[in-house]
Order: structure tokens, then C-alpha cells, then sequence
């Protein structure tokens, strides 16, 4: 280590003392014990001071970066871009039907605890009188929802005999289907409306008593082209869909 010569020390020293001069408002005068007792105490209050002003600083920063963490995941959670990169909110509530008095409205006892897209719900209020409000929800995953289309919808209604005036057998036939494909179309219904009615890919239909019925395009690729069957389904309580008719007229 390097020898420290007098002088030097004497010169520290006495820019030590000049800034205790300065720091303690002593105009250049040398201060005395008190006064550098004084000095000290300031010292260690613009130490604490700073060191206080750094934690404030540094927290500032912190709650600034979780608000936005905070803000973007519910920006992300209402906001999301489908397959083409378009923007797709995703905001969904459960309709609530509030029991007051005893008369009650069917349509509003139809709707109550079925989910929608907010964006496509049935219109709220139904009626002067309707004491209906909305729940937000998290968004529906094939977890906690569920599509239902009987067999009968293709065993005994779109392949039966009876029903071969309205064309629809014609269409299936047409595309390659038969009845003994009637497992497999059902299959392929549920699975594809259960994921188009999360991501909210539906259009509202008629709504009355029974509740309110939606319409979603299942698809089909048939000789390198997309086929796209607009299927009616009924939206039941608690994330359930069951369908009204494989192909709507």
C-alpha cells in the first residue's frame, strides 16, 4: 500500500474541514466541538434521509411494474387475437335471474346461469320489470363445458326415411356420408361446436321460454374444400350446449 506523506493527510484534513464549514452554515469559519457535533448529526440525517427516499424511490418502481403487469393480464384476459390475427374480446358473464315476487318471467328462469360472450348475449334487461344482472366469468375451456348432440339427430333425423323430403339426407350423401357415419358426425359435431362456443364463434338465435338457441358453423373438408354446416344448438345452464338440429333449414 502507499505511504501517506503528512502533507497529504494535512491537505485531506483540510478539505474536510472546509466542507463541514459549508455543510453547517458556518460562513468559512472554523467550527468548534459543538458545532461539529452539529455538522455530524446533519450528516447522518441527510444519510437516513437518502436512504429513505431510495426505498420510496425503489418501491415507487416496483408497484409501477406490477400495476402494469397487473393491468396487461386483464387487458389479456379480455382482449386475445384469433388464428387469422384478428382481435377477439373475451369477456364472458353467466346470466343471473334474481327471484323477486311471485310472478317470474320464463324467458329470464331460461337464461339464468347460462355463460355468454358479453358481446353476444341476449338483450338486458328483457322487460320493465326484469331483475336479470350479469356475472363476469373466467373464459370458457373444453374443461368446464360441454356440447351434447344426440345420435338420434343423424340416426333418426337427417339419414331417416320420413324426413327425406327436406333434402338434408341428399346434402350428407352428397359429401360422402352415410348412416353408419352417424357415430362419427356426432362425435365431430361435439368436438367442434364445444370449441367454437369458447371462443365465442356463434351468433345468437331465437330466444323465447325454452331459452335461447345459437347457431355455430361446423366444418368439413370434402375434395380439397371446406364445407361449413351452420348447426343450431340451445346454450343451457353452466356451460352446456345441446344441439336442436345438425343443419338448420
Amino acid at each position: 500500500m502507499r505511504k501517506i506523506e503528512r502533507s497529504e493527510i494535512f491537505i485531506r484534513r483540510k478539505k474536510n474541514a472546509q466542507f463541514v464549514r459549508e455543510l453547517g452554515g458556518f460562513g468559512g469559519q472554523h467550527p468548534n466541538k459543538f458545532e461539529q457535533k452539529i455538522c455530524h448529526k446533519k450528516l447522518q440525517f441527510y444519510s437516513i434521509r437518502y436512504k429513505i427516499n431510495s426505498e420510496i424511490l425503489r418501491f415507487n418502481m416496483e408497484f409501477i411494474e406490477t400495476k402494469k403487469e397487473i393491468n396487461m393480464s386483464i387487458f389479456d384476459e379480455l382482449i386475445k387475437l384469433d388464428e387469422t390475427g384478428n382481435i377477439r374480446f373475451t369477456r364472458w358473464i353467466e346470466w343471473r335471474h334474481r327471484s323477486i315476487g311471485l310472478i317470474h318471467c320464463s324467458t329470464c328462469v331460461a337464461l339464468d346461469k347460462c355463460w355468454f360472450l358479453d358481446m353476444k348475449k341476449p338483450k338486458h334487461p328483457q322487460h320493465n320489470n326484469c331483475h336479470c344482472y350479469m356475472v363476469q366469468i373466467p373464459t370458457p375451456n373444453c374443461d368446464n363445458t360441454k356440447a351434447e348432440c344426440p345420435l338420434d339427430k343423424f340416426t333418426g333425423y337427417i339419414f331417416a326415411d320420413k324426413y327425406l323430403w327436406n333434402g338434408k339426407r341428399k346434402l350428407y350423401e352428397t359429401l360422402g356420408f352415410t348412416i353408419e357415419d352417424a357415430t362419427y358426425l356426432k362425435k365431430e359435431y361435439e368436438h367442434q361446436a364445444q370449441a367454437e362456443y369458447c371462443k365465442g364463434n356463434y351468433q345468437l338465435g331465437k330466444l323465447d321460454p325454452r331459452g335461447q338457441r345459437i347457431n355455430i358453423d361446423i366444418k368439413f373438408m370434402r375434395n380439397n374444400r371446406q364445407i361449413a354446416f351452420t348447426s343450431g344448438w340451445m346454450v343451457r345452464a353452466k356451460g352446456l350446449i345441446t344441439n336442436n338440429t345438425p343443419l338448420g333449414d
